[in-house]
């Protein structure tokens, strides 16, 4: 009887858990393990000793969904606790629907759907993980894309980073960053000047124009021609490129 009670909390601690981890993850909110298991595992818990309990079980399941909404994250706002309810109600809502529909179709007396459903967890916490994973490998690479700048006659690869504070323009045209380090590989000389504000004052930067490629993936880039400063402080920053905020693709 005891192992029985243990398993079915256990279901039901995993399929609530995937309520909170899904709605902490649609809005990608920074939680801890934690946290889900703490929210999921009080309802969980009263959902497991409700034919025990002589309680309004409804103004109690609501009682802990909004104790474990708030427990999901450190800080709300108004906002973000309603959206946060929102999402949670409908999950629920249609989470009820399923356990009804399973039970309409296989019997009252089948006991299974809590197993079905815990068992859920495991693939939707992977596969969570893996389009997010991909969707951070998209972001990684449009703001680190490979750069080719032509040099001697032919293009040269370069590490690039799309730095979205370099609002720089010349004559109507974005202004790129090339690393000391770089413009001396590439034996790139200074033609003009350009005033530049930084954190350590306004200073002449010396100018070049550069044609040069900028990669959206390993086959597609865009042929730019602009100017770039060449500055001897970009070595710190572990990139050869700082390229201009409008070429985030």
């Amino acid at each position: 009887m005891e192992y029985g009670l243990l398993l079915d909390y256990l279901n039901a601690l995993a399929v609530n858990y995937l309520v909170y981890y899904l709605v902490t993850g649609f809005f990608r909110a920074e939680t801890a393990i934690w946290r889900l298991l703490f929210a999921g595992g009080i309802y969980a818990a009263a959902e497991t000793l409700e034919p025990y309990l002589d309680v309004d079980m409804l103004l109690l399941k609501a009682i802990l969904s909004v104790i474990g909404i708030l427990v999901s994250k450190e800080y709300f706002t108004i906002g973000e606790f309603l959206r946060f309810a929102a999402l949670y109600a409908v999950l629920r809502l249609t989470l009820t629907g399923a356990e009804n529909f399973f039970y309409d179709v296989f019997g009252a007396e089948n006991n299974a759907f809590g197993l079905v459903i815990s068992s859920s967890v495991i693939v939707c916490v992977v596969l969570f993980k893996a389009a997010t994973g991909v969707r951070d490998a998209r972001k990684t690479r449009a703001l680190e894309p490979k750069v080719e700048i032509s040099a001697g006659g032919k293009f040269h690869s370069c590490r690039g980073y799309v730095d979205t504070g370099n609002a720089l323009y010349k004559d109507g045209k974005p202004v790129i960053v090339v690393s000391g380090r770089m413009a001396k590989k590439l034996s790139l000389s200074a033609e003009d000047s350009l005033t530049v504000s930084t954190v350590s004052g306004v200073r002449e930067m010396p100018l070049t124009e550069l044609t040069y490629k900028i990669y959206s993936d390993k086959k597609t880039h865009k042929l730019y021609s602009s100017y770039a400063i060449i500055s001897d402080k970009m070595e710190v920053r572990g990139y050869d490129v700082l390229l201009h905020k409008d070429m985030l693709n």
